[in-house]
């Protein structure tokens, strides 16, 4: 290589390797924006299926407030038409109302039928957390929402988050 193409070739190397740095800054900050935008999106989805939720569980406690509002917890007739009341409510596709006891005992479960009637207190998820009494404890202290592990019915296979909102149903012991 000569003089002159040295010269030309130490003219061109900086000019090469500052668009070689400014390609890869704009790649970064592209990458970075990228990963902003979706948790940003993520975090708007999962506020408006809570709401979505929180509307849901209110249109079911107004379904069954005439009945659990003057019912007893030894009430087994307003029990049968509050269960009777749930098994009917769905919101989405995917999307049911499932009732427990105190004790872990599924009082409604209008996908899996089954389950109604069974001691689940101890049942576990495929994290081996043992979701009934978690639910159950956070019913009892008030409720709210909660991202647990469980199986999705509609599409047949676990799912790492379904969203659940717990509430504590005063009359019925539920």
């Amino acid at each position: 290589m000569d003089f002159k193409q040295k010269i030309i070739a130490l003219s061109i190397l900086p000019l090469v390797l500052s668009m070689l740095i400014i390609v890869l800054a704009l790649h970064y900050q592209s990458e970075l924006l990228s990963e902003q935008s979706g948790a940003s999106y993520r975090e708007k989805i999962l506020e408006l299926r809570k709401q979505q939720l929180q509307s849901n569980i209110e249109l079911a406690m107004g379904a069954i407030s005439h009945i659990y509002q003057a019912a007893s917890e030894e009430d087994l007739l307003a029990q049968k038409q509050v269960a009777e009341i749930l098994n009917t409510l769905q919101h989405g596709d995917d999307g049911y109302f499932f009732v427990y006891s105190d004790r872990g005992v599924n009082i409604v479960h209008p996908r899996q039928p089954y389950r109604v009637g069974k001691d689940l207190w101890d049942w576990v998820d495929v994290s081996g957390n043992p979701l009934i009494q978690i639910l159950i404890s956070n019913a009892q202290q008030g409720g709210g929402f909660m991202n647990i592990c469980g199986r999705s019915l509609q599409r047949g296979y676990w799912l790492r988050s379904l969203l659940t909102l717990s509430c504590w149903i005063n009359g019925v012991g539920w």
